[in-house]
């Protein structure tokens, strides 16, 4: 069980309005977050205009502890909210550590993290409040909606009236606190007109129920996508590993290319798009997840170096529920395909090099060696691979 109540509401970004709004923040305040998570993160905190503090993400995807214990350590900020950006998940226990020892409330971003656990236990215990996302493109896919979870009675009262439960109709939250502190939120907490629908409702009850057979599904696909990548690859890909107290949910695909050069990396975007497989570069011109493109609507200008980084080369893609093993097996050769065929040297007719020539040189002897998982052929460069199904682009 993630916590004692859930409040439904029609968003993720709503849920967490209503977390911060919650445990008080306001005008003027500091709010630690992740430097790399989508844009609803800091647009929220600048929707009550408080300021968003960014905190470097370091090459696992997740939030760098020791950048946040500086930034915390006589920082004015009173709250961290920690997103879990593609369910990756930095290690919880010295996030409640650094919390405690430096007075900040968490809140905890779910969006990406129905299923996810840490200790065995869903994500999103840690933290006062908690917001998860029921949107198109999550585990938990009600077209759009989210909720609000905390085990705290006076934060769980105030959620209920955020929402929009005006005058007596928190007594239709069959799972409430008591009517007293109901009673005093309804004066105290303005109405948002938030509420999640009830054919929305209705739509998530299934979805809940069968979450940890889907989890066991779309790991299972998952790991047929990593292994065959990695084996057809030659090394020039690297899949971000998780902390080993997680368990994770692979819903979506993440990588980073190793040592190319810019030319190659658009190269590879070009080539995957012509193949069918439009990845996402997370430090595109237009990519809602890279802190550049979130200065444009007041978020600070911060320097990030670490976070700039780790997203260089780095690509995200949803993996479609509705693919077939084999579709998986053919997206995981595309994209190796697309890798091999965008490092190639001026030598090899691919036009200026791409890579380093020393790495060209170390990939060149693994080709030569070979390798592969069961049920896989390494692909030769030479050989054709056909368009893969398209894959839309996503939240």
């Amino acid at each position: 069980m993630v916590a004692k109540y859930a409040v439904g509401v029609n968003s993720c970004s709503s849920a967490i309005l209503i977390g911060l709004m919650c445990v008080g923040v306001k005008a003027g305040d500091e709010v630690l977050t992740n430097a790399f998570t989508f844009t609803a993160v800091p647009s929220t905190i600048l929707r009550l205009g408080a300021k968003p503090c960014l905190v470097e993400c370091g090459d696992s995807w997740t939030m760098d502890l020791d950048d946040l214990e500086k930034k915390a350590n006589g920082g004015r900020a009173k709250v961290l909210l920690l997103s879990h950006m593609r369910g990756k998940v930095c290690d919880m226990d010295r996030v409640s550590e650094i919390c405690e020892r430096h007075r900040l409330t968490l809140v905890e971003d779910c969006a990406h993290a129905a299923g996810v656990t840490w200790r065995g236990r869903q994500l999103g215990y840690h933290a006062k409040v908690s917001a998860f996302s029921t949107q198109s493109d999550k585990v938990i896919n009600s077209g759009e909606g989210g909720f609000v979870t905390t085990s705290d009675d006076e934060m769980a009262a105030k959620a209920i009236y955020l929402s929009g439960a005006y005058e007596g109709r928190y007594s239709k939250h069959l799972v409430r606190p008591s009517d007293a502190l109901c009673e005093a939120a309804r004066f105290s907490e303005p109405n948002l007109s938030v509420r999640m629908s009830e054919t929305t409702a209705a739509v998530l009850r299934p979805l809940l129920k069968s979450l940890p057979s889907r989890v066991l599904e779309y790991n299972r696909r998952y790991n047929i996508v990593v292994k065959t990548m990695e084996a057809e690859a030659l090394g020039l890909i690297d899949v971000p590993k998780q902390h080993e107290l997680v368990g994770a949910v692979g819903d979506h695909l993440n990588f980073r290319l190793k040592k190319f050069s810019d030319e190659g990396n658009l190269s590879f975007q070009a080539k995957c798009k012509e193949l069918g497989v439009p990845v996402n570069w997370l430090r595109s011109g237009g990519n809602a997840r890279w802190h550049v493109n979130w200065r444009g609507f007041g978020c600070p200008a911060q320097d990030l170096p670490v976070t700039d980084s780790a997203l260089a080369m780095a690509y995200d893609l949803k993996l479609p529920p509705y693919f077939e093993d084999e579709d998986f097996v053919h997206l995981a050769r595309i994209i190796a395909y697309a890798a091999r065929s965008c490092c190639r040297s001026a030598a090899d007719g691919g036009g200026s090099p791409r890579v380093s020539p020393q790495h060209q040189q170390e990939e060149v002897g693994q080709e030569r060696e070979g390798g592969g998982v069961e049920g896989t052929q390494p692909q030769k460069d030479t050989e054709e691979i056909s368009p893969g199904k398209c894959v839309g682009a996503h939240p």
